[in-house]
């Protein structure tokens, strides 16, 4: 009996260490995995949902070196007096360092009313050397210089454009280009603050009208004076007026593009009450076409450009003869084109003028391989500052031209040439590492007055320049 009852108390424990036992033989049940990151395929590559809502976001930048080589050269001053010095080549800078990072975030939702799209885009850099010219004057040696800037900040909903983005006027591509002094025409990397409007039609047709911040422009205004007593105002009353049509199809792309704005300038000296005011309407007016050229090799193209301004001389291209670049300084006379001169007399009287330019530029691309491509680029620039006469006479003294009126504009008309060639190899899909060879001439009709009221800031009237640059990116 004492056996039957030990069994029968035994039992239940040993059936319960035996399905124990099997229990854990049995393959185990997991959780199934959090998605956090979905791909979102609706705007390209790229895309993911951003955890718990429907837009999607994608996040890309890239990272720069380069280095820049523009031999220095001997410098001729003139004095007043009529003596001749040399500035010594070795007193400025003929190599330049710049590494460069910018991240992008550009977040896209889908609405009933379309996509509403967000871009932000923010640069920043360490430069040296070479890439912080910032003028055609004599460049200290060891310049440096660390800066952010934001290249766009924009709210893209039904049509509109809202905040910083790319320039409406130009039409050369941007940053895929490497070139020295492609600026404007290469849509003005760090945008302009704006709100746009562009309404898309059937066949490829598209229109663009913008209202743009002039303040974003570089060659705004100069202001000359003889009376120191006297001031000059140049507010920000009116915006940019900026307008293009454009087409685009699978033979390539043509647009025709103006601008108008209102340059102003007042005047009141000290003490008096009253003031003088002047103004003049700007405007610029130009057209370009790309072809693309499969028939040569598969991404070729060609980008051709051509514009005329008057009062708004940054339109036409990035060619002033003012304006260094990464690798152009072209160290001549220094001279300051503007779009807007204003100048004052003894009196305090003021009169104004707009300077006038037109300018032609070519890109041409020609991949040798799908991994090495070529950019050939010609440019020509031309500026004419307002005559003296319309000035009113206002920068002439007795004794000629004033200092002011010479450091602040310089009067003589210009012209700009430039050629360049770089060769651009990218092994991995996102890393180019590029050579380019750059060629600039700058040709002036200086008066021979500028001498001798300012002997420190002349240099050769006609300087040209070779340079060289090298680029390794990374973009992502």
């Amino acid at each position: 009996m004492k056996l039957v009852k030990s069994l029968l108390l035994s039992a239940p424990a040993a059936v319960m260490a035996f399905s124990a036992a099997n229990a854990a033989d049995l393959p185990s049940k997991k959780a199934a995995p959090v998605s956090y990151v979905k791909i979102c395929d609706a705007y390209g590559a790229g895309f993911f949902y951003i955890p718990g809502t429907d837009t999607c976001l994608k996040v890309g930048g890239y990272v720069r070196a380069e280095y820049s080589y523009s031999p220095t050269k001997t410098t001729t001053v003139i004095s007043s007096a009529g003596t001749i010095t040399n500035s010594p080549a070795n007193t400025e800078d003929s190599l330049g360092w710049r590494a460069r990072g910018r991240i992008d975030l550009d977040a896209r939702t889908q609405t009933a009313f379309g996509t509403v799209r967000t871009v932000i885009s923010d640069r920043l850099q360490s430069r040296s050397g070479l890439t912080n010219n910032a003028a055609n004057a004599f460049a200290g040696a060891g310049a440096t210089a660390e800066n952010t800037a934001v290249e766009a900040a924009f709210v893209q909903f039904a049509g509109f454009t809202a905040g910083r983005a790319g320039e409406n006027f130009s039409f050369f591509p941007g940053s895929s280009h490497y070139f020295n002094g492609s600026g404007t025409w290469a849509s003005f990397p760090t945008g302009v603050k704006q709100l746009a409007y562009t309404a898309t039609f059937g066949g490829g047709f598209s229109a663009t009208i913008a209202l743009e911040d002039r303040a974003d422009f570089s060659n705004t205004f100069a202001v000359t004076s003889v009376n120191t007593t006297a001031a000059v105002a140049t507010p920000n009353n009116t915006p940019l007026v900026a307008a293009n049509l454009r087409l685009d199809q699978a033979w390539g792309s043509a647009q025709l593009m103006g601008a108008v704005t209102k340059n102003e300038a007042t005047a009141a000296q000290t003490g008096v009450f009253s003031s003088q005011s002047v103004s003049k309407t700007g405007f610029a007016i130009g057209g370009g076409v790309k072809f693309n050229l499969p028939m040569l090799a598969a991404g070729d193209q060609l980008w051709l450009t051509a514009a005329y301004a008057e009062g708004i001389n940054d339109l036409v291209g990035y060619m002033s003869s003012n304006n260094g670049d990464q690798a152009s300084s072209l160290r001549g006379f220094t001279r300051n084109d503007n779009s807007f001169y204003v100048a004052r007399n003894a009196a305090g009287a003021i009169a104004s003028g707009q300077e006038k330019a037109y300018g032609f530029g070519a890109i041409f691309t020609h991949y040798w391989l799908p991994t090495l491509r070529t950019n050939l680029m010609a440019s020509y620039g031309r500026f004419t500052p307002p005559s003296i006469g319309s000035l009113g006479n206002t920068f002439v003294t007795a004794g000629g031209l004033t200092t002011a009126g010479a450091t602040g504009g310089g009067l003589s008309k210009a012209t700009v040439y430039q050629l360049a060639a770089n060769l651009i190899w990218t092994p991995v899909s996102g890393l180019d590492i590029g050579a380019e060879v750059a060629y600039r001439n700058l040709k002036q009709s200086v008066d021979a007055t500028y001498i001798a009221v300012a002997p420190t800031v002349l240099g050769a009237v006609n300087p040209n320049e070779v340079s060289g640059r090298l680029r390794v990116q990374r973009s992502f």
